[in-house]
């Protein structure tokens, strides 16, 4: 683990010059692997979150300090998560994953997001803590075969955990 890191940074196209909308779909993309990392109790860093559609909100400060902003938490994450889609056609991604690939900052896309679940203890210098594998939303209704296997009231949060040793 490298000194002072203890979160996942999430990295993926953002197009600051792209239509609002456009944008607003990478937000939510990046949204969700965040809302996935915080079920698994990982912290995380997300541009996307952070400063979302900032260059509508500011329009005046540089893009330049959004990029020399992001570079600081790029530089202290434990982990670099990559949200897959449009990834190969932004800059910025590319040097998030070249920037780890040097300095040995493991690299995980959003199709492998369990295997950084799995691999979070490991990575932050905790083996054997126990972090959530799969949150999942029951889906049931009282008159549901699932209902019966698995009486949780619909909307319940079940969570299965992996224990690494």
């Amino acid at each position: 683990m490298r000194e002072g890191a203890g979160y996942v940074y999430i990295s993926g196209r953002y197009g600051d010059h792209d239509p609002w909308l456009v944008i607003e779909r990478r937000i939510v993309r990046a949204r969700e692997h965040a809302v996935a990392l915080a079920h698994a109790g990982i912290p995380y860093f997300s541009p996307h979150l952070n400063s979302a559609h900032f260059e509508a909100v500011v329009p005046g400060v540089a893009r330049e300090f959004w990029l020399r902003l992001d570079e600081v938490f790029r530089a202290g994450a434990a982990a670099l998560l990559v949200v897959t889609h449009e990834w190969d056609k932004s800059v910025g991604t590319k040097a998030d994953v070249a920037f780890a690939e040097t300095t040995g900052c493991p690299v995980y896309w959003t199709e492998t997001i369990d295997n950084l679940v799995r691999d979070w203890p490991t990575i932050i210098g905790e083996p054997g803590a126990m972090y959530p594998l799969y949150v999942l939303k029951a889906r049931s209704t009282p008159s549901s075969k699932l209902h019966h296997m698995c009486p949780f009231k619909s909307g319940t949060l079940l969570t299965f955990h992996v224990l690494l040793l």
